[in-house]
């Protein structure tokens, strides 16, 4: 299993599509040789009123 965060890639690259920047061409081959994937949400720890 590879461990893989999306918040890593860079923005600048994402949003201008730059499909050739090393860290997208790394992160593209990544999930072509993925057998599957996990989705995990980011976790908030906020206070519940009443706890």
């Amino acid at each position: 299993m590879i461990p893989f965060d999306v918040r890593t890639l860079p923005a600048e690259a994402l949003l201008g599509a730059d499909f050739r920047h090393p860290e997208i061409v790394r992160a593209t081959a990544l999930v072509e040789r993925a057998e599957g994937a996990w989705s995990v949400p980011p976790s908030t720890r906020l206070p519940t009123p009443g706890c």
